[in-house]
């Protein structure tokens, strides 16, 4: 009798978990910004080759462009879902300074091997001094559409991710 009450429970717990698994899923997939949406967006206030300047890249001579369909969709993506929507919000121009990077450029700026600058789903911004990238970070954190949001060295500057697939967990920290 024990053992048929075991292996009831452990059906009953796999099937709880593969329940589980499938809404989690769901609700993660249904938050993602459609592949056809992403590729008709136009930013009114950024372009691809925003994401792409990088000084680095032009000191050492690095080509720091893509073709790669799913990185373009990210960068966006990231477009579409927080720098337009705070662009509009903070009212005027601020720059990226650091979008997506070629994995040569990350390693030559000390980027993490797992950088989400390498998927063209982060962007370091900055409004030009610190109090105005205080801001922007208090913008973001407040408009709530992110996965990381980061003040870097006292607001030097903002870094800021979106992931297109998958789940946004909204840190907010600073380094």
């Amino acid at each position: 009798m024990q053992t048929k009450t075991k292996k009831i429970l452990k059906r009953s717990a796999f099937a709880t978990l593969a329940v589980g698994t499938l809404v989690f899923v769901f609700l993660t997939f249904k938050r993602n910004v459609k592949e056809e949406d992403a590729e008709k967006y136009l930013s009114p206030y950024f372009t691809v080759n925003d994401m792409f300047r990088s000084s680095t890249a032009t000191k050492l001579g690095i080509d720091n462009t893509t073709t790669d369909k799913n990185i373009l969709l990210n960068i966006k993506t990231l477009f579409m879902k927080v720098l337009d929507p705070l662009r509009k919000a903070y009212g005027k121009p601020f720059s990226i300074t650091s979008g997506y990077r070629t994995k040569a450029v990350n390693d030559a700026v000390g980027g993490s091997y797992t950088s989400q600058h390498t998927k063209g789903e982060a962007a370091d911004i900055d409004a030009g001094n610190k109090s105005e990238n205080q801001k922007l970070y208090n913008l973001i954190k407040q408009m709530g559409e992110y996965d990381q949001l980061i003040n870097e060295n006292d607001f030097s500057w903002v870094h800021v991710s979106y992931k297109r697939v998958g789940y946004n967990r909204g840190q907010a920290f600073k380094q």
